[in-house]
């Protein structure tokens, strides 16, 4: 059910196989796992949705999927950008940030009841012929939402994290921000405040990944999502990813992935 291109309400939504590979989102969605599990990362971290989950995608996210369960039922909210920026947003709501470090909340009974209520509120508001102003009502619909959500989120980023842990976030969300112009550490030690060699040492602790290989992996991720869940030309993809040349983007792509861009393309 939906209104026009703007809000679609999917009550029986499915994985499908297409998520097997890298898939760039550009819409925001929200997703209630109500039986079952679903498994993948979300900008190359895991996450599980079990029953009871909610899971909120943003626009520009890579969604991997690794797995989902027979039993898997889910009801899943989709808005448009259009749709989103009518939002009046204000003090409390999750700003991306937070959502992005916690895409994944766990509901309670009571939470979850109180969610599936307001989408059955959207739900009689989209499939009843008395109103005109169905945009206007949802819209309100889904503040009240975000503003439970935002309520949960806050909870979940106020649990304590170590110093190191939060520098791991902020080196994350400065790569997902940047990665498309700014490989080299220097960048991110400069932003951050500290030596490159220092905050290589941090990213490793925290993550057992190295610094260098975050960024590698975004570009790498984009790479995938672009060249299977886009119509852009390999030479497209190497402009927009800032490389050289679309041999030197070549190179690099084999180099990590053991396969050109082509051969992954039709893969």
């Amino acid at each position: 059910m939906a209104i026009g291109e703007d809000f679609i309400l999917l009550d029986r939504f499915f994985v499908q196989e297409d998520f097997k590979h890298p898939f760039k989102v550009d819409v925001t969605s929200i997703v209630i796992t109500l039986e079952g599990i679903s498994e993948g990362k979300i900008d190359l971290l895991p996450y599980i949705s079990g029953k009871g989950s909610l899971t909120v995608l943003l626009p520009g996210q890579i969604l991997t999927h690794k797995y989902t369960s027979e039993d898997y039922k889910a009801l899943c909210i989709v808005m448009s950008n259009r749709f989103t920026s009518m939002l009046s947003v204000q003090g409390g709501l999750p700003t991306p940030l937070s959502i992005a470090n916690n895409p994944v909340i766990k509901l309670n009974e009571k939470e979850l009841k109180i969610i599936l209520m307001c989408v059955d509120l959207i739900k009689m508001t989209i499939l009843g012929d008395y109103n005109s102003n169905k945009l206007e009502i949802v819209k309100h619909f889904i503040l009240a939402f975000f503003y439970g959500i935002g309520h949960l989120l806050h909870e979940t980023e106020g649990k304590q994290r170590s110093r190191y842990e939060l520098v791991f976030d902020e080196f994350r969300a400065l790569v997902r921000k940047n990665y498309k112009k700014e490989r080299g550490m220097q960048f991110y030690a400069d932003k951050l405040c500290f030596t490159p060699k220092y905050l290589s040492t941090i990213i490793k602790r925290v993550s057992q990944v190295s610094a260098n290989e975050w960024i590698s992996r975004y570009v790498i991720l984009e790479s995938k999502a672009l060249l299977k869940s886009s119509n852009m030309t390999i030479q497209q993809i190497s402009d927009e990813l800032n490389f050289p040349s679309q041999s030197f983007f070549g190179k690099y792509f084999k180099r990590m992935v053991g396969m050109s861009p082509k051969s992954y393309r039709a893969s």
